[in-house]
């Protein structure tokens, strides 16, 4: 798109000063999708570094996140899930993925139900005090979104407006820095997100730039109208504790950039070797 758009810096804060909803729904049927985490496990030379399932890399991930991880028509795909499937291969493990909610994805991880999450996770000094990263592989920004046919035209016009926003996420800690909302409302997954913005139970969203971007070039429903500034980077989650593990995946990802396989994947799912798509 050649629109410009606002550019609006921001640090997150950990304080929640506006009203805040969360609301949730099982099982729907989405347009768009959300934020993907894949388990990655290796099976090392004795404990260290060793995957619950000996040769197997399992990885914790959503099939909800467009374009990072999702349900295709042949099966789960996307930049996340192909990505995983490249560094399970250079360190001679079978790639199985499995699927859980946006807010399932730790609490399995920290249960052991997979080696690592791969989801278009943020590395915020909360997650990181909390769990082992990769280095990072992915930059992004986040957006705020409107229906096309909005008179919002910039972020200052979002004064007493409502903003929906994936709950527990980078987008939300973002919007909370946007000052004189009447309310932000938390839903459980990226498709909610985009349903409520195309019902009109919220006047804009927060979306990671990434995601909005690649949304963006699928349908002309909704308008980027300003980029939050947050310079995000999304890494690997592992378990508090696991340097053999990620060690391992740091090298093998060290591979997948060295030789092309990183550019290649940006250019097939993104356009080039940018933050995003749109």
């Amino acid at each position: 798109m050649s629109l410009m758009v606002e550019r609006i810096r921001v640090v997150f804060m950990k304080k929640r000063p506006v009203t805040r909803t969360k609301l949730t729904q099982v099982s729907l049927a989405a347009v768009l999708a959300t934020a993907c985490f894949i388990t990655l496990l290796t099976a090392g030379c004795g404990d260290a570094g060793r995957t619950r399932v000996p040769g197997v890399l399992t990885v914790g991930t959503m099939s909800d996140a467009t374009p990072f991880c999702f349900e295709g028509p042949g099966g789960l795909t996307g930049f996340d899930v192909e990505l995983g499937r490249e560094i399970a291969g250079r360190l001679g493990l079978e790639f199985s993925p499995v699927t859980a909610g946006w807010d399932d994805l730790i609490p399995g991880l920290e249960e052991g139900e997979y080696d690592a999450v791969m989801a278009a996770m943020t590395m915020t000094r909360e997650r990181m005090n909390a769990l082992e990263f990769s280095d990072p592989y992915f930059e992004t920004d986040q957006a705020i979104v409107v229906p096309q046919d909005s008179e919002i035209a910039s972020g200052g016009g979002l004064s007493g407006k409502t903003v929906g926003v994936l709950g527990d996420s980078t987008p939300q800690y973002a919007a909370e820095k946007i000052p004189g909302l009447k309310e932000i409302r938390e839903y459980d997954t990226v498709p909610r997100v985009y349903e409520a913005l195309a019902s009109g139970e919220v006047d804009a969203i927060v979306m990671d730039r990434s995601i909005a971007g690649y949304a963006g070039g699928l349908t002309a429903d909704t308008r980027i109208i300003a980029d939050i500034v947050t310079n995000e980077e999304y890494g690997i989650a592992m378990r508090k504790g696991e340097k053999d593990l990620a060690e391992k995946i740091n090298r093998a990802l060290a591979e997948v950039r060295s030789d092309g396989t990183l550019e290649r994947l940006m250019d097939e799912w993104f356009g080039g070797p940018g933050q995003e798509g749109g």
